[in-house]
C-alpha cells in the first residue's frame, strides 16, 4: 500500500498561501445547490450563464428554477422520485435542471442521442416512470414507457404569472440525491451512480480551491451538459457568482471565436476537442485565458506538446471517476508534465494498492480514493466504498513519478498476453507519435496461443498511407516486443462515447478487418 504524501494540510497551505480548514470537508460540501443559486441571485455576486445565444443572470435562473419546480409538483413529480432528463444541451436543458434539482427530483442524466436499447435499460434499471426530454428523444422516452414532460414548459416568464402560484414546500439538503449518473459502460454495462449535492459540490469546490477560482472568472467550453463534466462549469457559476458561456456545438472556430468575444479566463476541454482545435489551427494564445484544462480521456504526450507550444502555457490535465468526481489535478503553479495527472486536490486521500505499490522508487497499483465528494455507493449493483477507512476502488492503475501521479491504465483494459500484462495507454502514447498515426486505441483480441493479443485500431491520417508493419518497427524502439501490436485495424473513426472516451467494448468487433503482422516474439 502507498499513501499520497505529497500534498497533505500543510503542503496545500504552503500552495493556497494560506491555512486548510479543520473543517474542510463542511466547506466543500455542506450546501446545495437549490441554495447556492438563491443566495447568487439575493446576495451575489451575480454572474451569468450563455448557451448559444441565451443569457440569464443567475436571479433570471433562479425565478425559473422556483417556477418551473412548482410546475413539476403540480405535475405530480414528488421528493426523491427518478426523473429521466434528456435534453440536448440548451437553455431549456439548464432550466430543467435546476428545476427537477429544487423540485427534489433524482435527475437521471441520459444523452440525448442514446439508442431506444439505451434509454429501456436506464429507464428499467433507475425505475423512473416520467422523463423531461427534447424534441429528438421525446418519442424514443415515450416509447420506453415514460411520461414526457416538454422542457419549453418551464421556460416561461417566472413570478406571479409563471406556471403556477404558492410556495416550494421542499428544500433539499447536502446529503438529497441530485443525480443518478451512469458509468460509461466503456468496458461493460453501465452501473447507477447516486450522487448527493454534497458529493457534486466537494467535487468542483476542490477544483475551483486548486485553480485559484474567482467571481470574475469566465468559463468557456463546448462539451454536453447531459454529462458532468459540462455541467461542472454551470455547478461553478451557481457556487462561485462567476459566469459561464456553453456551446452546444463544437466547432474549432466558433468556440475559438467565443473565447476571443467572452474574455474567457478558464477554458474547459477533452481530449478530442484539442486534437480537433490543433488540427484547425485554431489554438493560439488568447490574451484573457489564464487556465486550459484536459479531462474525461487521457491527453497524449504529443498533443499536450503542441498545445503548450501553440497556447503559450501547458494544458492542466486533472483525472476523476463518475463515482468520485474530480479528485487528482496538476497544480496550478509549478510543473505540468505530459501524461501526469498531479496531486490529490483539497479533502481527497489517494492510496496505490497492489503488489508494486511499495516499490520506493516508482510506486504503482489500483488507485484508491477517499473523501467528501466520493458516492456511497451502486444502486442496485455491488460495489463502493470498501468498509475498512472508505476507501473507493477505482479500478484505475495509477504510478507516482516525480511526485506526481500518472495513470497507467485500467485494470479491466489490461491485456494479458503469453502471461505478461500490457497496459493500453502505454502502446498508444508511442503509436500516436507515429506521423501516419491521427487516432490509437489499443485493446486485446482473444488469442488461443497467448491469451490476448495486442491490437492496434488506427485512424489514419490526411494524406497519410499506413504500413503495419512500418509501425511494428516504430513500436520496437519503445517497447518491449510482447507489447508491441501483433495487429493493425484500420478504421475511420474510434467508437466513442460523448466525452470522447473509447468504447474498448465495441473494438474487438473490428478485428475481422485487420491485417496480420510479423510475430513480434519470433
Amino acid at each position: 500500500m502507498f499513501d499520497f504524501p505529497a500534498w497533505s494540510r500543510a503542503g496545500w497551505a504552503t500552495h493556497l498561501g494560506g491555512d486548510v480548514p479543520a473543517d474542510l470537508a463542511e466547506r466543500l460540501s455542506g450546501s446545495t445547490l437549490v441554495a447556492e443559486l438563491r443566495q447568487r441571485s439575493t446576495a451575489g455576486p451575480e454572474g451569468t450563464i450563455t448557451i448559444d445565444e441565451h443569457r440569464f443572470t443567475h436571479t433570471e435562473l433562479a425565478l425559473l428554477m422556483d417556477s418551473g419546480a412548482r410546475h413539476l409538483a403540480g405535475v405530480g413529480i414528488r421528493p426523491g422520485e427518478a426523473v429521466v432528463l434528456s435534453v440536448p444541451t440548451s437553455p431549456e436543458l439548464v432550466v430543467a435542471y435546476f428545476s427537477l434539482l429544487a423540485a427534489g427530483a433524482e435527475i437521471v442524466l441520459v444523452n440525448p442521442a442514446a439508442t431506444p436499447d439505451e434509454i429501456r435499460f436506464v429507464v428499467g434499471d433507475s425505475g423512473a416512470r416520467r422523463g423531461v426530454a427534447g424534441r429528438s428523444s421525446a418519442p424514443v422516452c415515450s416509447a420506453a414507457g415514460l411520461d414526457v414532460i416538454d422542457p419549453g414548459r418551464l421556460m416561461v416568464e417566472a413570478g406571479p404569472a409563471g406556471l403556477a402560484g404558492g410556495d416550494i414546500q421542499w428544500r433539499p439538503r447536502s446529503t438529497t440525491v441530485a443525480l443518478v449518473a451512469y458509468t460509461s459502460g466503456t468496458t461493460g454495462r453501465p452501473k447507477a451512480v447516486p450522487l448527493t449535492h454534497a458529493h457534486i459540490q466537494a467535487s468542483i469546490r476542490g477544483a475551483m480551491w486548486a485553480w485559484r477560482w474567482s467571481p470574475s472568472d469566465v468559463v468557456v467550453h463546448a462539451l454536453p451538459l447531459f454529462h458532468q463534466h459540462g455541467l461542472s462549469a454551470v455547478h461553478a457559476s451557481a457556487l462561485s457568482g462567476c459566469s459561464v458561456v456553453v456551446r452546444s456545438r463544437f466547432d474549432p472556430a466558433d468556440l475559438s471565436a467565443a473565447i476571443d468575444t467572452h474574455r474567457a479566463t478558464v477554458l474547459f476541454a477533452v481530449p478530442s476537442i484539442w486534437h480537433r482545435m490543433l488540427e484547425a489551427g485554431e489554438v493560439r494564445p488568447w490574451p484573457s485565458l489564464r487556465l486550459a484544462t484536459s479531462g474525461s480521456a487521457a491527453l497524449a504526450p504529443d498533443v499536450f506538446t503542441a498545445i503548450e507550444k501553440n497556447l503559450g502555457m501547458a494544458p492542466l490535465e486533472r483525472y476523476g471517476t463518475t463515482e468520485s468526481g474530480l479528485d487528482v489535478s496538476n497544480p496550478y503553479e509549478g510543473p505540468r508534465r505530459p501524461g501526469h495527472v498531479g496531486l490529490p486536490l483539497p479533502g481527497v486521500d489517494l492510496r496505490l494498492d497492489g503488489p508494486n505499490a511499495g516499490d520506493p522508487e516508482r510506486p504503482e497499483g489500483e488507485i484508491l480514493l477517499r473523501g467528501p465528494q466520493v458516492f456511497d455507493g451502486y444502486r442496485g449493483s455491488p460495489g463502493g466504498p470498501d468498509d475498512t477507512g472508505g476507501w473507493f476502488h477505482t479500478g484505475d492503475v495509477g504510478r507516482i513519478e516525480d511526485g506526481s501521479l500518472r495513470i497507467v491504465g485500467r485494470i479491466k483494459e489490461m491485456i494479458t498476453t503469453g502471461g505478461l500484462n500490457v497496459y493500453p495507454a502505454e502502446v498508444e502514447n508511442v503509436l500516436a507519435t507515429h506521423p501516419a498515426v491521427a487516432e490509437v486505441a489499443v485493446a486485446g483480441v482473444p488469442s488461443d496461443r497467448w491469451g490476448e493479443e495486442v491490437t492496434a485500431f488506427v485512424v489514419v491520417a490526411e494524406g497519410h498511407e499506413l504500413d503495419p508493419a512500418e509501425l511494428l518497427v516504430a513500436a520496437r524502439e519503445r517497447l518491449s516486443a510482447y507489447k508491441c501490436p501483433k495487429a493493425v485495424v484500420e478504421i475511420e473513426a474510434l467508437p466513442v462515447n460523448a466525452m470522447g472516451k473509447v468504447i474498448r467494448s465495441r473494438l474487438s468487433r473490428l478485428v475481422d478487418q485487420g491485417r496480420d503482422l510479423p510475430d513480434p516474439r519470433e
